[in-house]
């Protein structure tokens, strides 16, 4: 309806209807009388009321017409419209994010936290509030957060609400209910959807620390690891761990594991002992040695129920220790060393001090020597004296015998006693510095050769072939030590050099050599070394990485007033593999004493030579 302030007249015919229209109002005029014009004319037109002359609700005029003032009508009041809801969420931790679904089911883990969005919206701009709920098996309906609104208010946001659900699984699982709700200023109400979520339980690993001495014997009946203040780890295959602390008694508990999770790898960290070191021995019934600090399950525990894994950890105590094969072997001051007994597997050692392997004709059957004073303690067992025996067998047979018949009051064995043995004055005597002119060195040829380059005998290591089957004899004469930093090899069975240094140690690089020797490992040295200054010099050094070394095979002899054996392969080697070999091999004294007896014109002219005579009046 258009309101105007003019006035329009509408003429029609000689009965016409006029509309006037007067500020606000309406007016419509129709002739009642006759109703062939419409009867009761104009807006809201009803039946004439003949008695009045003008139809109800009109107005009588002049000239025979009726009026009505025709407002407009009151509008009919707007129904309300409930408001309307929304909801989104997403698993957040631990990661990764993981977008929840609706509809369906949302699996997560006791302790998870969800992250929510929610929206209430109003068309009809009169909301109020904005719930996000949640409820549960045996749980009752609970808000997490609101947010509120008055006046003209058309919509309401939570966003980023955190929600932990620890303790939620109850234990064993449990289903959660999570929605949206909008109220308007009239109390309706518009609900979202429902995300729902079952929350799994987690899980635990118990057991006991306890004490496994031997390897692949997995017993929790051995006594438990006593005041350890160890902690007991295991890693999923996200690479993510779950700790439990060790209590006095042994006892541990790794707690809050998730539902369904696969555990790969137990792990045990504890102070180390007193002495040597602790290893794995035994992990939920698997033979765990010698790992350390963690274990790769055979078989993988898969958390969809609480596990009992008990963890053995093996003490090892081994000092690096050395053998000889097929030798004997002297000690002036004594030999004094503890063996494994016998060797771990996949050791071919027998473990004793000498080794004559168990197919040979004199099986472990090597003999231990001394002077006057020494003292033999092989594994505790040993005697003071001379020379002993020290071999496997019965107790009768470890406290030894006589291995050679020598005078008592002699008490010398080559060249321990005979020390200042220098370079020879006869003159016959070839400088060499440079590693291919071992090559051109004829051992039939009475003479020999000095060396005064200390790092002859470098890291890319030396590899000699004489003109001849023979053995050579080279000097050292400078002060500094004599370095061996690579292998020194012979190309051939019967060719040999001696190395004797009358001036300075001989020193041996712990880079040469294996992690695992055997009794047929070839020798990573051959050549004799001797030194003969007096004095501290007189030493031959097998020196350290200063961490976990390897072992070195040297094929002898080896002499020296002093062997510093500073090599040590850890504990857990050192259960099976000696740090150093020493192999005899006969060719040495027999090319060396054949030559020294076909040179009679030149008497030793090697210099190694000594002729000592005891006599005695009868």
């Amino acid at each position: 309806m258009y309101y105007r302030q003019k006035v329009f007249l509408i003429l029609t015919f000689s009965t016409f209807l006029l509309l006037v229209f007067l500020g606000n109002k309406v007016y419509a005029q129709a002739d009642c009388a006759d109703p062939q014009y419409g009867g009761c004319a104009g807006c809201g037109a009803k039946e004439c009321d003949y008695e009045e002359g003008c139809c109800s609700g009109f107005e009588p005029k002049g000239g025979g017409y009726c009026w009505q003032l025709a407002c407009d009508p009151e509008p009919e009041p707007t129904p309300n419209v409930s408001p309307t809801a929304a909801i989104n969420g997403q698993k957040t931790t631990p990661p990764p994010n993981v977008i929840l679904v609706t509809p369906g089911i949302n699996y997560i883990n006791d302790g998870d936290v969800l992250r929510f969005n929610a929206t209430g919206s109003d068309t009809d701009s009169n909301l109020s509030i904005l719930n996000l709920r949640y409820f549960g098996d045996g749980l009752p309906t609970t808000t997490i957060r609101s947010t509120t609104c008055s006046g003209e208010c058309s919509a309401l946001n939570l966003t980023n609400v955190d929600f932990g659900t620890n303790g939620l699984s109850g234990g064993v699982g449990r289903n959660l209910y999570f929605s949206a709700e909008a109220v308007d200023q009239e109390s309706a109400t518009g609900g979202s959807s429902t995300i729902r979520v079952y929350v799994r339980p987690v899980m635990s690993i118990s057991g006991v620390l306890y004490d496994a001495p031997n390897i692949g014997v997995c017993s929790a009946s051995s006594p438990a690891i006593l005041n350890s203040n160890a902690t007991v780890s295991a890693r999923d295959n996200s690479g993510s761990f779950y700790y439990g602390g060790v209590q006095a008694n042994g006892n541990y508990t790794i707690s809050g594991i998730p539902y369904g999770t696969i555990i790969l790898d137990m792990c045990v960290s504890v102070n180390p002992p007193p002495v040597g070191e602790y290893r794995l021995s035994c992990v939920n019934g698997e033979n765990a040695y010698p790992w350390v600090g963690c274990y790769q399950l055979t078989n993988s525990l898969t958390m969809t129920s609480n596990q009992i894994s008990n963890v053995g950890l093996r003490l090892i105590d081994q000092d690096p220790w050395f053998t000889s094969l097929y030798s004997d072997v002297y000690g002036g001051n004594g030999i004094s060393q503890t063996v494994p007994a016998p060797p771990f597997s996949p050791s071919t050692f027998s473990g004793n001090l000498g080794d004559w392997a168990a197919g040979s004709a004199n099986a472990n059957k090597s003999y231990a020597f001394t002077a006057s004073g020494g003292v033999l303690n092989i594994n505790g067992i040993g005697r003071s004296g001379r020379i002993y025996k020290m071999m496997s067998g019965t107790i009768s047979e470890t406290r030894g015998g006589f291995a050679m018949r020598m005078p008592f009051l002699a008490d010398k064995m080559w060249p321990s006693e005979y020390l200042n043995l220098t370079l020879p004055t006869h003159g016959l005597v070839t400088l060499i510095n440079d590693k291919s002119a071992l090559n051109t060195i004829n051992p039939s040829s009475v003479r020999v050769y000095r060396i005064t380059k200390s790092d002859l005998f470098d890291s890319a290591g030396t590899t000699y072939n004489l003109t001849g089957p023979g053995a050579a004899v080279l000097y050292y004469t400078d002060t500094a030590p004599l370095k061996i930093n690579g292998r020194i090899i012979s190309s051939a069975v019967d060719e040999r050099i001696f190395i004797v240094s009358t001036a300075a140690p001989i020193e041996i690089s712990p880079s040469i050599g294996t992690g695992t020797p055997t009794t047929g490992t070839l020798p990573h040295i051959q050549a004799g070394l001797i030194t003969t200054v007096t004095g501290a010099n007189n030493v031959i050094k097998y020196l350290t990485n200063g961490s976990t070394d390897i072992s070195v095979v040297v094929e002898g002899p080896v002499i020296s007033k002093r062997v510093d054996m500073q090599r040590n392969i850890g504990n857990v080697n050192s259960e099976m593999y000696p740090s150093s070999v020493h192999i005899y091999n006969s060719q040495y004294l027999y090319r060396f004493t054949r030559q020294e007896r076909s040179s009679m014109d030149i008497p030793n002219y090697s210099g190694l030579s000594v002729v000592d005579i005891d006599w005695k009046w009868l």
